[in-house]
């Protein structure tokens, strides 16, 4: 039988998956993925209304929030989006930001969705701020509380696809200018990339490519960061009466943030891997590929 259930949350739909030029070369990792938001919608909404009498509540509510805004959720937002569904990740001295796309199959009613959906958001909690950025309009949504340089959400809306963003807004902005002209190496050009993804066995409906060197760099990288912000720590008690150490101190007892290796040894070592998913019917089978360890 087919997963059912959380489980089933996560399969995807059948059928190839688009390798999009406008996913950058330099980022450290990036998927593809058929899978369908309407069909994760009904799912969801069947889950939720097995939970009893507050999920009747919950729907009910939502209802309202259509009704006064002249929307369907369902109808209007998700089945207006294509089943092929993107996510690109990148990091840059210990800051992660992410793109999700999604193409679009519908874009004058998706357009009307989300204007209904924005009136929804701004209501409650949010405002938008918008930029203009090779003629594609960015909306960032900016909580109450949010200082000008903490991570937020945007979310652009391109002929055939709808971008979203978490983090810092330059990787959007790389993708949409890859969007506009793609030249230059996608990261599925990537000589091992495309090694690995020949050695994958057909049918799969999900494909990631994972930089490994740079995952490595963003945890050193995320770790001196962590480190310096204990500097400021208050001095805590120590040893049998003697002198007080601070919480740096007893990280720098442990880490060293000098003797990280070059990225070249990082590139040796922990290279490129390819996972690639598969979708038969009583199971989720995920199949993983990595570049042996060079030997020099």
């Amino acid at each position: 039988s087919k997963p059912a259930g959380l489980l089933s949350l996560v399969r995807g739909g059948a059928g190839a998956v688009e390798l999009p030029g406008f996913v950058p070369g330099d980022v450290v990792s990036a998927s593809a993925m058929r899978m369908s938001l309407l069909e994760l919608w009904d799912k969801l909404l069947a889950i939720v209304q097995k939970m009893g009498p507050a999920a009747a509540l919950l729907t009910g509510q939502l209802g309202i929030y259509e009704q006064q805004f002249g929307v369907k959720i369902r109808d209007d937002l998700f089945a207006s989006l294509d089943d092929q569904y993107y996510e690109i990740t990148d990091a840059a001295d210990g800051v992660t930001s992410q793109v999700i796309a999604i193409k679009i199959k519908d874009g004058k009613r998706f357009g009307g969705a989300v204007e209904a959906v924005k009136k929804i958001v701004g209501a409650g909690f949010g405002a938008f701020d918008e930029t203009e950025y090779l003629g594609h309009t960015i909306q960032s949504v900016k909580t109450a509380g949010a200082t000008a340089g903490s991570p937020g959400f945007a979310f652009c809306v391109t002929d055939t696809h709808l971008l979203m963003s978490t983090g810092p807004v330059a990787l959007l902005q790389d993708v949409l200018a890859r969007m506009r002209d793609p030249s230059g190496p996608s990261l599925w050009e990537d000589a091992r990339a495309k090694d690995l993804m020949s050695r994958l066995s057909p049918g799969y409906n999900g494909v990631g490519v994972t930089d490994g060197a740079r995952i490595m760099k963003l945890l050193v990288d995320t770790i001196v960061m962590a480190r310096s912000g204990l500097g400021g720590s208050t001095k805590a008690k120590g040893p049998k009466g003697g002198a007080a150490k601070s919480a740096e101190d007893a990280v720098d007892g442990i880490f060293d943030p000098d003797a990280a290796p070059s990225e070249e040894t990082w590139s040796r070592y922990f290279g490129t891997s390819v996972t690639g998913t598969y979708q038969p019917d009583d199971a989720i089978h995920v199949r993983f590929l990595t570049t042996p360890v060079e030997a020099r």
